[in-house]
């Protein structure tokens, strides 16, 4: 509160903000939400500076701060962002080199399906076939090794779940189609699951190096 309000305060770096959102139903963990008679009202007062937790953090009397990322390149304008000095600094090259990236972006899956993570969209079964049938092409054209990334373990999860599931006509499973050209997967809730899972995945890999498949 002494940051926010007091003497040394930086009113022109905070808005106040009001925002409205949906009452959520029990069933809000499992990605579920439900309309209460009313929008709910919020009032934050948001600071527009990371600069100002960090120089308040140099006036309270820390000596050093240290940060460290794998994604924070380039680091000048993260550091002016922070307001404060950092004399040292070490930033690495990347592993991957500039000709082996390819950066794109897929609007629509195979049949025209809108691909849109945002949550009103991914949760509707077409999304998730649509995006399951996309990956299924990514599996079969791209050689070696392919990794997913989804927006939370829920959308990972209820993605999963579907994929999983036959379709009407009785076909295989998109985890069955993901499977005749990769070996699939996924990471798990548990933290006691991850490390039966990373190993799996490393003996995937070491298969994959000496034949060249997978």
């Amino acid at each position: 509160l002494r940051v926010v309000f007091g003497a040394a305060s930086e009113p022109s770096t905070y808005r106040v903000c009001v925002t409205e959102a949906a009452e959520l139903s029990g069933a809000a963990g499992r990605g579920a939400a439900t309309a209460s008679k009313g929008a709910r009202r919020m009032l934050g007062y948001w600071c527009q500076d990371p600069g100002v937790g960090m120089r308040a953090l140099v006036a309270g009397g820390v000596r050093s701060v240290l940060l460290t990322s794998g994604t924070l390149s380039p680091l000048g304008s993260f550091a002016s962002e922070l307001g404060i000095p950092f004399p040292h600094r070490l930033e690495n090259p990347h592993v991957i080199r500039a000709k082996q990236i390819l950066v794109g972006v897929v609007p629509s899956g195979p049949s025209g399906v809108e691909l849109t993570s945002k949550f009103t969209h991914r949760e509707t079964p077409q999304y998730k076939a649509e995006l399951g049938n996309a990956l299924v092409n990514v599996a079969r054209l791209v050689p070696q090794g392919v990794l997913v990334f989804f927006p939370s373990m829920a959308a990972l999860s209820g993605a999963a779940e579907q994929w999983g599931k036959r379709g009407s006509d009785g076909g295989p499973t998109v985890l069955e189609r993901l499977e005749k050209h990769k070996r699939v997967i996924i990471e798990p809730r548990g933290q006691a699951e991850v490390a039966p899972v990373i190993e799996r995945f490393k003996e995937h890999v070491a298969i994959a190096e000496r034949t060249g498949v997978g």
